[in-house]
């Protein structure tokens, strides 16, 4: 389960469905809002509107004001530090089954602000970012394809830091699979000559970048001893 056990509700709930059939073979309207309650306080602000049946489905997602706090006893199952900050997103989704899957999602804009990442395990101080924006984004399962368009950072404060066996500290904060230690050693590559039929690796592309005002700091310790310590500013 959970930890903590997660207490969530979702309250002003509206929905309404046009051109609904059984079996479901034509596509029916759906549009659906609601707030988001954790531990009885407003979290966020859920829109949902679009088609589909059960060969497909083309939906428009608005979320507003996302309290990433609140999410934490479900992010705890693969993410050890609590993180925190305000998110607002517009996205679609495009999905279909049968003999052409396909299943997209199209980000027109993320945005988090007041981002903190904080691994109560480690000696480095907290992540912080203060806003945190991404826009004209897609993500294509099909494809194992991730195009971000613009990625705006401002204000990161943050230091990285290499432990004596070589691990970044960002790899330790994933849980490690059953059967692994936290910092181990990652699990063997794939064989380059993969047998065929299996499915491509992933691509990511990124068309612009830009970071303000940020201080970013390097420790590692896994230099040679008096190695210096690194901060851009």
């Amino acid at each position: 389960g959970t930890q903590p056990a997660a207490e969530m509700a979702l309250e002003d709930l509206s929905v309404g469905v046009q051109n609904l059939r059984l079996p479901a073979d034509a596509d029916a309207s759906v549009r659906a809002a609601a707030q988001w309650l954790a531990g009885g306080r407003a979290a966020g602000r859920l829109q949902l509107e679009g088609t589909g049946s059960a060969e497909r489905a083309a939906l428009a997602l608005n979320l507003s004001d996302i309290e990433l706090a609140a999410a934490a006893p479900y992010l705890r199952a693969w993410f050890t530090p609590a993180v925190a900050g305000r998110l607002q997103a517009q996205a679609a989704v495009d999905w279909a089954a049968g003999e052409s899957p396909r299943l997209a999602v199209k980000l027109a804009s993320l945005q988090v602000d007041g981002l903190s990442v904080t691994d109560p395990q480690a000696r480095a101080r907290p992540w912080r970012v203060a806003l945190l924006a991404l826009t004209e984004s897609a993500v294509d399962m099909t494809s194992r394809t991730v195009n971000l368009g613009q990625l705006r950072v401002r204000q990161p404060q943050l230091v990285l830091r290499r432990d004596a066996q070589g691990v970044f500290e960002p790899q330790q904060w994933l849980r490690p699979a059953a059967g692994t230690e936290r910092g181990g050693a990652a699990p063997a590559p794939a064989s380059a000559h993969a047998p065929a039929g299996s499915e491509p690796p992933w691509r990511l592309s990124l068309n612009d970048a830009r970071i303000d005002a940020g201080q970013i700091g390097w420790i590692d310790e896994a230099a040679a001893p008096g190695a210096p310590t690194v901060n851009l500013r």
